[in-house]
């Protein structure tokens, strides 16, 4: 079993230039969702998840596609060992001003997940010193593509480095949200954001699991046919939740019948083994058959987890096809009344004509559709 992380870790030296930044990739589809939910990991024994890491731009833009953002400034100190303010525009809730004395003590209200995550690292090194520390996302809050976790890796990224190992970054993120925050979560998230961001960037990890902390990753390799995939899937921001709650909600719901949790779980998780055969063939149409059994599995886990707006987009992408030719879906993260929906469709003519469509639906106002890419593609494709 693996340890949990216990004391801080020290941050890399200040370079001549006083900036610490780094950019890490967001969650996008996961196949084997909730079988890393240590309520419902129990219940399996084993949880497997195989998930992406993406980066994001607006539909039609032209500048770099983007994760969470994450930079420090250093500055004079403006009181006697220094603070860290932290302003993050899209999220108000990260928002806060800590004194670095306190934040080493663990003097601070711990439900706040950016001063969890930074009490994780020890400042001495640069104290006394102010640090401005600036988060940013590419998409709305509530997405449910990992943005918290993102936003916990991207801060421990940015003041460790892109050479610290990727796992031992994923287990303080877990630890700061799970056990300092405490919040609802899984790991799988966590990870898709540290691997993504490590000095060799992973696009796709398996991940084996036992409970939060112990879990093993491998790094699939991706074959052309099922990369192109990514170069026709589009994102569309549905709107604000809090998976935390949702997280919290279905396991009060399945608590009433563990045997029947336990088989849609199991159902769950058997999408992360389709989805991995269907990337060592390279087969297309293999992986969106692992896209339908994950849509299927998880509205049979709850209707709640696929909401009426995502619904209607998948209707208006399947019209929007031609002939033999299909598109997949896929609800990622604890899905519900808001967050997105990926599109993977089967070509460009595709995504323009739906494009059209979703800019001229009424229902779809509220929302706003992005490009994708891999994490270990380039930004700037």
């Amino acid at each position: 079993m693996a340890a949990i992380p216990e004391g801080s870790v020290p941050i890399l030296p200040p370079t001549q230039t006083p900036v610490y930044c780094a950019d890490v990739p967001l969650r996008g589809p996961d196949f084997g969702k909730w079988s890393d939910v240590p309520q419902l990991l129990r219940l399996v024994g084993t949880g497997e998840v195989l998930n992406f890491g993406l980066r994001l731009r607006p539909f039609g833009g032209h500048g770099a596609f983007k994760g969470v953002h994450v930079i420090a400034r250093m500055g004079a100190p403006t009181c006697q060992d220094g603070r860290i303010i932290v302003s993050a525009g899209s999220d108000p809730e990260y928002d806060y001003a800590i004194r670095l004395g306190a934040l080493a003590a663990g003097d601070f209200d711990h439900r706040h997940l950016s001063l969890a995550v930074l009490s994780k690292l020890d400042f001495s090194r640069l104290a006394p010193c102010d640090l401005d520390l600036t988060l940013v996302s590419p998409i709305g809050v509530g997405a449910s593509l990992g943005t918290s976790a993102a936003v916990s890796v991207g801060i421990l990224r940015a003041f460790l480095g892109a050479g610290h190992p990727a796992a031992e970054i994923a287990r303080m993120a877990i630890d700061a949200e799970s056990r300092l925050a405490g919040r609802n979560t899984g790991n799988q998230d966590q990870i898709a954001s540290a691997f993504g961001s490590a000095l060799r960037p992973s696009a796709c990890q398996y991940i084996t699991l036992r409970d939060l902390y112990d879990f093993e990753v491998q790094q699939p390799r991706l074959g052309p046919r099922i990369r192109s995939l990514f170069t026709t899937a589009v994102a569309v921001y549905i709107g604000y939740h809090d998976s935390s709650n949702i997280h919290r909600e279905l396991i009060e719901e399945l608590s009433s019948d563990e045997d029947t949790a336990r088989r849609k779980i199991l159902a769950i998780r058997e999408c992360a083994g389709m989805a991995e055969r269907s990337l060592l063939n390279d087969d297309p149409r293999a992986y969106r058959e692992a896209c339908d059994r994950l849509l299927t599995a998880q509205r049979d886990l709850s209707p709640r987890l696929v909401n009426d707006v995502a619904l209607q987009l998948m209707e208006t992408a399947s019209a929007c096809t031609r002939g033999g030719e299909s598109a997949a879906f896929c609800v990622p993260g604890a899905g519900g009344q808001g967050g997105t929906l990926i599109l993977h469709l089967p070509n460009q003519e595709t995504v323009q004509g739906f494009a059209k469509q979703f800019s001229t639906t009424s229902d779809f106002s509220g929302c706003r559709l992005f490009e994708i890419c891999l994490a270990n593609d380039p930004p700037t494709a």
